[in-house]
């Protein structure tokens, strides 16, 4: 800290004045504190100015990080520089970094706030706090300068680091709380998709046109398609049962066959829906692979109804065409008829 003399003319002139009225004072080496806050070796200080001060000294060791020691001499000596006597006592006295030394040299009107260099009180603070003390000082009013003093370094230096330090803490927790958020936002995210894609393979391969379906997707396509299914033999049984009607049993035991196959496959796949919908767990692996199963079962029940259906439009289509067909073939059988008849031996 630089040293710092008071150079108002007011504490110039008290100086002087003091000078006259306490030729009976003695200088002051460096000293060992007191046991509280406050060692006033020029009696200065009432016993009720002492308590005051060492009440609030003490209020701001418990509200801050920082202690303030006071020492009041009637003068400086050895060194008689303020800056390096404050200095002195402080070192010897083994102050701390949060620790500040007020010394005050009551003849000559001069004081002095020792600190550390990396104290949470930084030294333009300190002497802001020196020049806010110079009316005290000037009146004498060392209870209201040592009051003042404290009252600015719990304001500016203990309770203000203290407030700077639990801001950066509440920052740094706001901030863990953030990445705390945001990391488990991210893990719903990963295991949502997780549970999207349940049995899905991580990888789609081109051979399976099933592997670029989630699991939920197999599973609707596969509701869809059993009714679709379902539905599609309920229409061919009808078609069958008119075609049995029309054309009797015999021309029509191939469409029963086909049928009866159609329905043994829609057995199995409602065979697999009863067990997806039981109350025993599955695994999500025998989940898709049912799923999957009763879409191909689909397939395949169309696949055989379509060539079913297209045997019965062909079956129609020969009974519409039935006279025609007889005719032609009377025809064919007129003209064959001469060429039969001169070929027959003699």
């Amino acid at each position: 800290m630089t040293k710092r003399w008071l150079a108002l003319a007011a504490l110039t002139l008290a100086a002087v004045a003091g000078a006259f009225t306490a030729s009976a004072a003695s200088a002051t080496d460096p000293v060992t504190l007191d046991a509280g806050y406050v060692t006033d070796q020029a009696g200065v200080l009432s016993a009720d100015e002492e308590a005051t001060v060492e009440a609030r000294l003490q209020e701001l060791t418990d509200n801050s990080s920082a202690d303030l020691f006071v020492v009041l001499v009637d003068d400086f000596t050895n060194p008689t520089d303020n800056v390096q006597w404050a200095d002195t006592v402080a070192q010897n006295n083994n102050l701390g970094t949060e620790q500040y030394l007020l010394a005050i040299a009551v003849d000559g009107r001069s004081y002095y706030i020792s600190a550390a260099p990396d104290g949470p009180v930084s030294f333009g603070q300190l002497d802001s706090i020196e020049d806010k003390m110079v009316p005290f000082a000037a009146d004498g009013d060392w209870v209201g300068a040592i009051t003042l003093a404290a009252d600015e370094i719990q304001g500016d230096g203990g309770a203000g680091a203290l407030r700077i330090g639990l801001i950066v803490v509440a920052v740094i927790a706001v901030a863990l709380l953030l990445w705390l958020v945001i990391a488990l936002v991210r893990r719903a995210r990963r295991r949502a998709e997780i549970r999207e894609r349940g049995a899905m393979p991580e990888t789609p391969d081109p051979a399976d046109p099933f592997s670029t379906l989630t699991d939920q997707q197999v599973e609707t396509q596969a509701g869809l398609a059993l009714v679709q299914a379902d539905d599609a033999i309920t229409s061919s049984r009808e078609e069958l049962g008119f075609a049995v009607a029309q054309f009797g049993e015999g021309a029509t035991e191939e469409f029963t066959r086909v049928v009866d196959a159609a329905k043994a496959k829609i057995s199995e796949a409602f065979d697999l829906k009863q067990k997806l919908d039981d109350e025993i767990e599955d695994t999500i692996h025998d989940r898709r692979a049912w799923h999957i199963r009763i879409i191909r079962i689909a397939d395949e029940i169309d696949d055989i109804l379509d060539d079913n259906t297209a045997a019965f439009d062909a079956l129609r289509k020969l009974e519409q065409n039935a006279p025609q067909e007889l005719e032609r073939v009377r025809g064919e059988r007129a003209a064959l008829d001469p060429v039969l008849a001169s070929a027959a031996p003699a």
